[in-house]
């Protein structure tokens, strides 16, 4: 199993290497137009100050960021490269007698496709999707009615998770040939492919050596778990009106010793613009993974859906 998922992984770096010799510097330089690139640096503020307010409640105080960027390559005739980054942090402090801030969002995200074409919009392809955290992360534990404890649950590539895979895809949105279309096209950032793996191996780390002796990702105390199975993958960027887009990327995962169980990931970004600095954005994520046990709200402790999502105004600047 572990030779398996070793192999794909390898067939995967081994293919990104290849297109990297093959395009030099003077063959990018010839090509520039079948380059397609952006991204989004955002940052969010939010404050509620509450004195003597009959009504009840806290004051809050939160902030955070997001930085995105893709970048695609597509000559129309043979290759497709598409790359996406994703980092977002935020902070936040309830109530005046908070000591500190807690982390109220940490993804750190990174994939790359590489697609040899089949036809028409369907493409022999390889991705890797790597996810992680940046900083640590807690939960408070109440040990009596007047103390708590905070214990330390994750910090960065514990947990982090690996999915390389070999399979198609399907992406009908292509590159323009006529110049103007091009550039409309390559303003709008338009994109949309599935790709469908039945060769994929998903590599789950925590290389932290106290939370993988205490088990807290089922990797069975190990530092790095290997499992082989089959992935699909989806990912759609869309403006819909001017100065509205969407986007959304989903993985599924599902492990061939237990096939009946399949991890989700899904993240979605609407986002609207006021003008060019100021914008509004609504975003969600959503995980469910067989493998990790959180604390439900009726108490008890196993795999239960996760579910973040928020709502934000800010800054932002477009590239």
């Amino acid at each position: 199993m572990k030779l398996y998922c070793l192999l794909t992984a390898l067939s995967i770096f081994s293919s990104l290497s290849l297109f990297a010799q093959q395009s030099t510097p003077d063959s990018l330089a010839k090509e520039e137009s079948f380059w397609n690139k952006g991204g989004n640096l955002s940052a969010t503020f939010q404050q509620v100050g509450l004195n003597n307010w009959a009504g009840g409640g806290k004051s809050t105080l939160a902030v955070g960021g997001i930085f995105s960027a893709f970048l695609t390559f597509d000559d129309t005739t043979k290759r497709r490269w598409e790359t996406r980054m994703e980092v977002s942090y935020g902070l936040s402090k309830i109530g005046e007698e908070a000591d500190r801030f807690i982390k109220s969002k940490d993804n750190f995200i990174l994939s790359s496709r590489y697609g040899r074409k089949l036809s028409k919009n369907y493409y022999l392809s390889t991705l890797v999707d790597f996810r992680t955290q940046i900083a640590q992360g807690f939960k408070t534990e109440q040990i009596n009615d007047s103390i708590s404890d905070d214990v330390r649950i994750s910090e960065f590539m514990a947990p982090g998770f690996l999915i390389a895979s070999l399979g198609a895809t399907y992406s009908p949105i292509q590159r323009k040939l006529i110049e103007e279309e091009r550039k409309a096209q390559k303003r709008k950032g338009n994109y949309f492919a599935v790709t469908l793996s039945p060769f994929s191996g998903k590599f789950t780390f925590v290389l932290d050596d106290t939370l993988a002796k205490n088990d807290q990702y089922n990797t069975e105390g190990k530092q790095v778990k290997a499992e082989a199975g089959s992935s699909l993958t989806l990912g759609l960027r869309q403006e819909l009106f001017e100065n509205i887009s969407f986007s959304t990327n989903l993985n599924l995962f599902s492990a061939y010793e237990k096939f009946e169980n399949v991890d989700v990931n899904l993240e979605s970004l609407l986002v609207l613009r006021v003008n060019k600095y100021i914008m509004s954005n609504v975003s969600l994520q959503l995980i469910y993974d067989d493998d990790i046990d959180v604390e439900r709200d009726d108490g008890t402790v196993g795999p239960a859906l996760q579910l973040q999502h928020a709502i934000n105004v800010g800054f932002t600047y477009g590239f």
